[in-house]
């Protein structure tokens, strides 16, 4: 049970990772770091888990039985792996799991995992579905349950549905990764009138003005100015994924149509629809972060 526990909370634990990185310094570029994680000579790390060797041998008698690791702390002592940069996800998340207590890594395996603050560790959940909408991970759009959309009977509105369900869930699994700042500048659209079978080439430079490399997912919406019927506010039609050195600008380019990325579902007529008039295309780092906008106008019929 414990070995079930331990290669679970590994897994749990692996996707916080990234928040230790905000809050905890890298090692130092030719620092020692002894294989292993393990302390030099002489020094100590802590005890390891029960029934494993200790660094410096098996527990004395009268010695206390040994138990989770403790980060050691303080001048002269060697830091945790799992606080290491340098060091491989997988090092650092067994490294982790090895600190924890056995009621700490049971408390792990809930979706509103803990904080361990201890460990440095941030509390963290992970429940998340997407069967008629990206639920519980921010602002998203939001279908029928999915009886209803069953009920329309229309396998073309299912495979619209699923694909915007996909892509809003592919931005918000990019958004938020890096610990540095973008800046969006350069907006191009190269044609402000369109047909709806023409093509509309956009694009927009980003760059990483932060202290840090990190990596930007640009996302392109679609918003109708004046729609005649109730439609969403506006939709998802790409992402591209930047990576990104200190300074480096880099450039993201998108290609819209207006009969595939400007449609709604007609329901009077059953069938999907791009109406005359003005469209809004917009760029940022999420639905609620919009950068840039320029304006299409179309001329469907």
């Amino acid at each position: 049970m414990r070995r079930v526990i331990r290669s679970f909370t590994a897994v749990v634990c692996g996707l916080t990772i990234g928040l230790l990185a905000l809050s905890t310094p890298a090692a130092a570029p030719g620092a020692s770091q002894p294989a292993g994680g393990q302390a030099p000579s002489g020094q100590s790390t802590g005890s390891q888990s029960a029934g494993s060797q200790t660094t410096g041998g098996q527990s004395g008698p009268g010695e206390p039985a040994p138990g989770p690791r403790r980060p050691a702390s303080g001048t002269g002592k060697a830091a945790a792996m799992y606080l290491d940069t340098h060091r491989s996800f997988e090092d650092r998340a067994a490294d982790l799991v090895a600190h924890m207590t056995l009621e700490e890594k049971v408390a792990q395996l809930q979706n509103d995992a803990p904080a361990i603050p201890r460990l440095n560790l941030p509390a963290y959940e992970w429940w998340n579905e997407a069967l008629h909408g990206v639920a519980r991970g921010g602002l998203a759009t939001v279908f029928p349950q999915a009886i209803g959309l069953a009920a329309t009977f229309d396998p073309r509105l299912m495979h619209e549905v699923a694909t915007a369900i996909s892509d809003e869930a592919r931005a918000k699994h990019q958004d938020g990764l890096s610990y540095t700042q973008f800046q969006y500048s350069g907006l191009k659209v190269d044609r402000a009138r369109v047909g709806e079978g023409d093509r509309v080439n956009v694009s927009v430079d980003v760059k990483n003005v932060g202290p840090r490399a990190g990596d930007e997912v640009v996302q392109l919406y679609v918003r109708e100015l004046a729609p005649e019927i109730r439609r969403a506010e506006k939709s998802l039609r790409g992402i591209e994924r930047l990576s990104l050195q200190p300074g480096e600008t880099r450039h993201a380019t998108f290609s819209l149509v207006p009969n595939q990325d400007f449609t709604h579902y007609d329901v009077e007529h059953k069938r999907y629809a791009v109406n005359d008039g003005s469209y809004e295309v917009q760029l940022g780092a999420s639905s609620s972060d919009i950068k840039l906008k320029s304006t299409v106008v179309v001329n469907a019929h």
